[in-house]
């Protein structure tokens, strides 16, 4: 979709295996610095421990929801600061919250309702939560969704990010019944991670009024369901993805192409192949498709926490002057079939 209104983004918050913050995780991925350890309890069928990208600040004992709410809480602090410099309570605020799809060991969707309204509450006297159950694709939803409300008018800003980790015992044992995490005997698999990444998302005109600098443009968000899943007999296509892709670089401005892609590409051969069949039939709009970034090699793959990070990961490099233009597309796509696709327009932020 595009968006009635000019819709942009002022705040990222953060938690990720190479950082305690948004700007030292950008930091870090965009210096290439790997963050993975030996997880302290689950191993493979030869005794040695898998390989996971462990936020290690945070204590391995704690687990389920709280170890969820660890990770999303203080990063939805960091995406609401440009807010407390003001006073506050009478913006309207949404919070969409995006959450892993139904495996074992997540069953956490009613007590991140609760807790992160019991947080919001601090500051703001109208706020609203929902919660997003699409595992990667839950970030590009929430994004959607924050769009849509304020196109509305329905509220002031929204906070829209996701939260996951796929650390946690009980859901590496189900990727291991699964045959998806990567070890010795399964090069294919991919390395289980965990985070957290949230957007402060308003309209451009509150923004300026605001005297709050745009990080970014959110230019189209789109969605399109894939039929043949990870794990179905068929190989995959990618049709799901390649008209999410089309939909959204429709809105690219004329005769501008995609400079930069980011993806959550996490070393699965499903996802690879499913990538190059989008690309490939959207290659008009692209300068070059194998121009992606995939940091699941810095931080493991974080779920639902993966996109806010690539987006705030692409400003950082923005503005560091480490990018090849203004025209950013990101995708993501979930086990359940949705696919997700977003086109952001970056420009670096103006030196004082």
């Amino acid at each position: 979709m595009k968006p009635r209104k000019e819709i942009c983004i002022i705040g990222c918050g953060a938690r990720t295996p190479v950082g305690t913050d948004a700007k030292m995780s950008a930091a870090m991925a965009c210096a290439d610095v790997k963050k993975l350890l030996r997880h302290p309890t689950e191993f493979d069928d030869s005794g040695v421990p898998y390989v996971v990208g462990l936020c290690e600040y945070l204590d391995p004992k704690i687990l389920d929801y709280e170890r969820f709410l660890k990770l999303a809480l203080p990063a939805i602090d960091e995406t609401i600061s440009p807010l407390k410099q003001k006073y506050i309570s009478t913006n309207k605020v949404a919070a969409f919250v995006g959450l892993p799809e139904e495996r074992e060991g997540t069953e956490i969707s009613e007590k991140i309702l609760e807790e992160t309204g019991t947080f919001l509450k601090e500051y703001f006297e109208s706020y609203q939560i929902t919660t997003f159950t699409h595992g990667h694709a839950s970030g590009l939803i929430t994004l959607q969704a924050a769009m849509i409300m304020l196109s509305k008018g329905e509220c002031d800003y929204c906070v829209a990010g996701g939260v996951d980790s796929y650390a946690l015992p009980e859901t590496i044992m189900w990727l291991e019944k699964q045959n998806r995490i990567r070890w010795k005997e399964n090069k294919w698999g991919f390395i289980p991670g965990e985070g957290a990444g949230f957007l402060l998302v308003t309209t451009v005109e509150r923004a300026e009024k605001a005297g709050r600098p745009i990080l970014a443009k959110v230019l189209s968000v789109s969605t399109n369901d894939e039929e043949i899943i990870i794990g179905s007999e068929k190989a995959c296509e990618g049709r799901g993805l390649t008209k999410a892709m089309a939909e959204s670089l429709k809105h690219l401005p004329r005769k501008k192409k995609i400079d930069e892609i980011y993806t959550d590409l996490n070393g699965e051969r499903y996802r690879a192949d499913e990538y190059g069949y989008a690309c490939i039939r959207n290659k008009e709009k692209l300068n070059g498709f194998g121009n992606f970034h995939a940091p699941v090699v810095n931080w493991g793959d974080m779920g639902a926490g993966t996109i806010p990070n690539l987006i705030n990961l692409a400003i950082h490099k923005v503005n560091e002057g480490d990018s090849k233009g203004p025209y950013h597309m990101f995708t993501a796509s979930s086990d359940n079939g949705k696919r997700c696709v977003a086109l952001l327009e970056i420009q670096p932020e103006e030196k004082e």
